[in-house]
């Protein structure tokens, strides 16, 4: 019983650092698809390093969504022009987002845009140590 304690502890230890860098994976392979699929419907050649760096700099200083300008908006190369009028529209005429569930509510948004928008985005009041004075994704 006590080998298969040291067994279970040893195994435990060892996985603990590769949590840590799953949320770096993530965000590179989610900024990774995106870009696929973005670049796939534009006809235009699309330099992947700028791409990624502007994508991960919103990662690390999400834009919130409740004091977006269209500016802001438009840093997220994988929403349309109307998207965005929609959310600047619909934060306008309903007031602030309360949750980042109400982006369901929002006309032209499905869920794959969702997914692509939350590692880029938040709602409500942005938490000041997230960002690191980046004015690129502060709004």
């Amino acid at each position: 019983m006590k080998r298969l304690f040291t067994f279970l502890v040893v195994i435990f230890t060892c996985s603990c650092p590769t949590r840590a860098q799953d949320a770096v994976t993530t965000i590179e392979e989610t900024i990774a698809d995106i870009f696929e699929q973005y670049s796939a419907e534009m006809n235009e050649s699309i330099d992947y390093e700028t791409f990624y760096e502007d994508l991960l700099s919103c990662s690390r200083n999400p834009i919130n969504l409740n004091k977006a300008t269209q500016e802001d908006l438009d840093r997220l190369p994988f929403l349309s022009d109307i998207q965005v009028e929609n959310i600047l529209s619909y934060v306008y005429s309903f007031g602030p987002l309360e949750t980042i569930y109400e982006l369901q509510l929002i006309d032209g948004l499905d869920m794959t845009d969702i997914r692509r928008m939350l590692p880029f985005v938040v709602v409500g009041e942005a938490d000041e140590t997230n960002r690191k004075g980046n004015p690129e994704c502060d709004s």
